[in-house]
């Protein structure tokens, strides 16, 4: 029976999410042949060679299409460009910068798509923790967010959400709360409601550095947003209680986590509370606490 492009699309979609490479490679042959001045059979191995990071194989197919004269497309680029991004290194990063000069020598329009990926890898590769502000990695960062906007795209959750783990993990407290309220507002204009990864890095930045009335604020504001709390969202507040040593906000957060949001605690959280308790020396809330762990 002669199979169509979409038949072998999907086998390999299926072979790909298994890791079967031979039958991955063998369809991906087919498809070729089936369609030889097409990107399509490429893309599909780039993507398979991307999703688990096999990045030499991924390049060669990359290699091997411009070897057999066929033009890369943005899905080809954007491909490419995301298995040099997880390489998380400064290879990676020079190979980013290359393939978006290639998109621009090639005329190519980019989607949001690559400019997300492009964000990304200037995000990973500027992110020094620091307590000092470098304004030249700022920069850097901001005229690839800026670059969306400047070409009538707009920012998604991707891209806002790259923007505010920059901001995280690179500028001092007083600079980063400056720069979050506006980015927050931009969303809300935008029509991009933030998610509980937004929420929980924002949290995250403020309760690193000790910030207990920042980190009480965000964690209010993403009820009022409506985003729902995560085991990750809980653990970073209690363990700021925790370390801060107030056992009754501790408890307080510990109830509302199990009663309100219907999230099992760890047993990390579990310990910490108790031993702050005891630290306290208050055993009514040490009791409570030992209490609902039995019952989990």
């Amino acid at each position: 029976v002669e199979q169509d492009a979409k038949t072998y699309s999907s086998l390999i979609d299926y072979y790909g999410k298994v890791k079967k490479l031979d039958e991955v490679e063998e369809f991906v042959g087919k498809l070729i042949v089936l369609e030889p001045n097409s990107t399509f059979g490429y893309n599909k191995l780039l993507n398979v060679y991307q999703q688990h990071q096999m990045h030499a194989a991924a390049e060669e197919v990359f290699l091997t299409m411009k070897k057999n004269g066929i033009q890369p497309d943005i899905i080809t680029f954007t491909s490419f460009m995301c298995v040099c991004r997880d390489m998380r290194s400064e290879e990676g990063y020079t190979k980013i910068i290359e393939t978006s000069q290639a998109i621009a020598e090639a005329a190519i329009l980019p989607d949001i798509r690559y400019w997300n990926i492009l964000l990304d890898a200037t995000v990973n590769h500027f992110s020094v923790p620091s307590d000092a502000p470098n304004p030249d990695s700022q920069r850097k960062v901001l005229e690839v967010f800026d670059s969306i906007r400047d070409r009538g795209l707009v920012p998604d959750i991707y891209s806002y959400n790259c923007l505010v783990n920059f901001y995280a993990s690179k500028a001092p407290a007083y600079l980063y709360e400056d720069e979050i309220e506006p980015l927050l507002e931009e969303m809300r204009y935008n029509r991009v409601p933030p998610t509980n990864a937004t929420f929980n890095r924002i949290i995250q930045a403020f309760a690193e550095r000790g910030f207990l009335p920042q980190t009480q604020h965000y964690f209010a504001e993403m009820r009022r947003c409506r985003v729902k709390p995560t085991i990750a969202t809980y653990s970073i507040v209690i363990g700021l209680y925790c370390r801060k040593n107030h056992a009754s906000l501790a408890t307080k957060a510990l109830t509302a986590m199990m009663k309100d949001d219907m999230i099992k605690p760890s047993l990390q959280i579990f310990s910490e509370v108790i031993m702050l308790c005891v630290r306290k020396a208050e055993p009514q809330y040490a009791l409570r606490v030992f209490g609902n762990m039995q019952k989990y």
